[in-house]
């Protein structure tokens, strides 16, 4: 199965109307998403309206948690917190409690989905280290774990090494970084997104342009921190 794999979205409707419009994922007969659909960005309802009926699997992020009132607020920067404050004043309880109900751990055609840390996904503990990566290798041997988190696409094989390159096999076990469709954090301001082939056990990550002066606007519009959307034009 051809899987669109989506992550920390964080309201750039922007962004994830561009991904979802790309054509390389037009062959896609299923879609994921790993978490933080809201948080940062200007459109948390529209975001969650979107995603939620696409996907055949969706995790919980900090950033959801947080929203839903599951995660303290004090475990954000200010700015992250001041972005969950207001995404709080603009939900609805509906959108609210569908967030508070996302599971922090889903199974989707023999993937393991997480928002952050597998082995202790209510942690929310960064992979960005190789003792963390192993940590998650030695916890589930034989699994292909698919995250997010970090903002940063990746791969961690069995010998707990990264890897940022383009595509490449599927192995087991494995810690594989999807990136953010809504605030890439590795210097290139294009959403990022992810393909995985459950069949052929391959995965290629993407890049796609979006409209971010209009991601920026929304952003300074809904009176958010400044950091917010200046940190959009050089994904950082």
């Amino acid at each position: 199965m051809l899987i669109r794999v989506l992550s920390d979205i964080h309201a750039n409707l922007p962004a994830l109307e561009a991904v979802l419009a790309d054509p390389a994922g037009g062959q896609c007969e299923s879609t994921v998403c790993l978490g933080d659909i809201v948080g940062y960005g200007a459109w948390p309802a529209e975001c969650m309206d979107a995603v939620l009926p696409l996907c055949d699997a969706c995790v919980q992020g900090n950033h959801d948690a947080g929203v839903a009132g599951v995660e303290p607020l004090d475990r954000f920067n200010p700015a992250g917190r001041a972005a969950a404050e207001w995404t709080r004043s603009v939900l609805s309880p509906r959108n609210a409690g569908a967030l508070a109900a996302l599971p922090l751990v889903a199974r989707f055609e023999g993937l393991l989905l997480c928002h952050a840390f597998p082995p202790d996904p209510s942690s929310f503990t960064y992979v960005l280290h190789p003792a963390v990566a192993r940590a998650c290798l030695e916890a589930f041997p034989d699994e292909s774990m698919v995250i997010g988190h970090t903002h940063l696409p990746a791969l961690w094989n069995g010998r707990g090494r990264a890897s940022a390159g383009p595509s490449g096999d599927l192995p087991l076990p494995c810690v594989l970084n999807a990136g953010s469709v809504g605030q890439p954090r590795d210097g290139d301001p294009r959403a990022a997104w992810l393909l995985i082939d459950t069949e052929a056990r391959t995965w290629r990550h993407l890049r796609t342009s979006y409209d971010i002066d209009r991601a920026a606007r929304g952003i300074r519009s809904a009176g958010l921190p400044e950091v917010l959307w200046r940190r959009l034009y050089g994904g950082y």
